[in-house]
């Protein structure tokens, strides 16, 4: 049964030292959808006519289903494809970032602009352009933008690429911004009852508690399930990440088991409150080295609640916090 708990005592217990956080405004990596279709409001435009676009395909991506874009033709490349509607405000630093790759040596060419509408002559500033795309793995690729006005935009993806240039592939396609209300702490069961670093020994259960705290002025909507998985994996709530004596990063040696979804695994989070898991440490570790452990933890959620409601999506690191094993 997993534990959830609400703190409150512990944080007065405790020195405050919080991470930042990114909060999701677009989120896609195509996984939940049947190729050839779309996700619900993504948009394709042919604008050469030349019967080649952009399509949806079940390989060539990543993740358990390694759906993504797919763009391939035998002429000079004209196409885009458009993100559903998204709320934008002025004076925020937003965040674009995705993934690439192409399917030979050859050289691709993509820019990738945001506009009024999803239509090539609306698409009137560019965030990024590359005339030299060569990766044959999928590479993340971030670029920052403003918009001009808080309105509605949608971001273009524009392939014009020389013909006879195989495939140019795109995934996991991300806008976010930096998240102020919610703050995440990891400490350790040996820092409430005692000053300085965090000791035990190897025969210790070393208990750890990963916290978040809403800061700001309204309620948040969470995703309270708190599965636990490594920091690679994107259907775990919790992921963590430790690193040994001699700067190795452990194995997480645990099969997360990851449960339906449901609405009641979303709870509010009222302002000043603060939910998060117990976790032992020699769950999903090994540890046979003397000497300070780096323990850090992400908290993320990339699904909207089933029942439709407002919910928080994004992801927050924690600081990186010692332990020793003496």
């Amino acid at each position: 049964m997993r534990k959830i708990f609400i703190f409150f005592m512990l944080f007065v217990m405790v020195s405050l030292v919080w991470a930042s956080a990114e909060k999701f405004v677009l989120w896609e990596s195509f996984e939940d959808i049947t190729p050839p279709s779309w996700p619900l409001g993504w948009l394709t435009e042919d604008y050469n006519g030349d019967g080649f676009t952009w399509e949806t395909k079940k390989y060539g991506g990543l993740g358990e289903h390694p759906q993504c874009v797919r763009y391939s033709a035998q002429v000079t490349a004209d196409d885009w494809f458009y993100t559903p509607a998204l709320t934008l405000n002025a004076g925020v630093t937003y965040t674009l970032s995705f993934r690439y790759k192409v399917s030979s040596t050859s050289v691709q060419k993509m820019n990738i602009w945001f506009g009024s509408t999803q239509a090539s002559g609306s698409m009137t500033t560019q965030i990024y352009n590359n005339s030299a795309i060569s990766d044959t793995i999928m590479t993340l690729v971030t670029a920052t933008f403003t918009v001009p006005i808080s309105s509605v935009y949608y971001i273009g993806f524009h392939c014009y690429s020389d013909p006879n240039l195989l495939r140019l592939f795109v995934d996991d396609i991300l806008v976010s911004y930096p998240e102020t209300n919610l703050q995440l702490k990891v400490i350790f069961d040996e820092e409430i009852l005692n000053s300085g670093i965090p000791t035990y020994s190897l025969s210790d259960t070393i208990e750890s508690f990963a916290l978040l705290k809403n800061i700001g002025l309204t309620d948040l909507n969470l995703n309270q399930r708190f599965t636990v998985g490594g920091i690679t994996n994107n259907k775990a709530e919790l992921c963590y990440i430790c690193i040994d004596p001699i700067g190795d990063t452990l194995t997480f040696g645990l099969l997360v088991e990851e449960s339906e979804l449901k609405s009641s695994d979303f709870q509010i989070l009222a302002p000043g409150l603060t939910a998060g898991k117990h976790y032992n440490l020699q769950t999903p570790f090994t540890f046979s080295q003397l000497g300070t452990y780096t323990l850090i933890v992400r908290y993320q959620n990339y699904h909207k609640n089933p029942d439709g409601s407002d919910t928080w999506l994004g992801r927050i690191t924690s600081d990186p916090v010692n332990f020793v094993l003496e």
